[in-house]
């Protein structure tokens, strides 16, 4: 069951988080960085397909892979859950479902400035981590590691995928 969000001395996290949107005139805050959706709503996420939509006024909610459901029910202070399929050969589209879960948002329509920290600045680097799942066979995930330069993406690391998957 989720925790409430005063448990542990958190409401007066989210109501100093609340405080400066008002101050900024920010009406929602779109989480997708793990630590930023621990720090606002007590889940570490496992996969990095989570977001948690901080409202300013309501209450938050989390948009996660269905893998990860049952963690967050536990983990979350006082969120509702919006799980979507996640990983599965032939599966539906995850941006397509990410994006149809925002746009059902209670309220979301009336949200005049949302912050989002999906800046990607030069310097940063970022793990790129796509997987494939068939209850038949298991899972496979990949990773890259890139840097973020002035001309672009420059993944970080020596495996070549130009060969395909079987090597061939």
């Amino acid at each position: 069951m989720a925790m409430t969000a005063g448990a542990g001395g958190n409401g007066l996290r989210v109501q100093r988080v609340r405080e400066a949107m008002a101050r900024e005139g920010l009406d929602a805050l779109v989480c997708r960085l793990a630590e930023h959706v621990l720090f606002l709503g007590g889940y570490w996420p496992i996969a990095g397909w989570v977001y948690l939509v901080f409202p300013r006024d309501g209450r938050p909610v989390c948009i996660l892979p269905d893998t990860e459901l049952a963690e967050a029910e536990q983990e979350l202070w006082d969120a509702d859950c919006r799980p979507y399929p996640f990983g599965r050969l032939g599966g539906a589209d995850q941006a397509a479902a990410i994006s149809q879960s925002l746009s059902a948002l209670p309220g979301a329509c009336r949200w005049k400035k949302i912050g989002y920290e999906g800046t990607f600045e030069e310097g940063m680097i970022h793990s790129v981590e796509p997987c494939a799942y068939s209850p038949a066979f298991g899972g496979v995930r990949t990773e890259d590691d890139v840097l973020i330069t002035a001309a672009g993406a420059e993944v970080l690391g020596p495996f070549d995928r130009s060969a395909g998957p079987t090597g061939s």
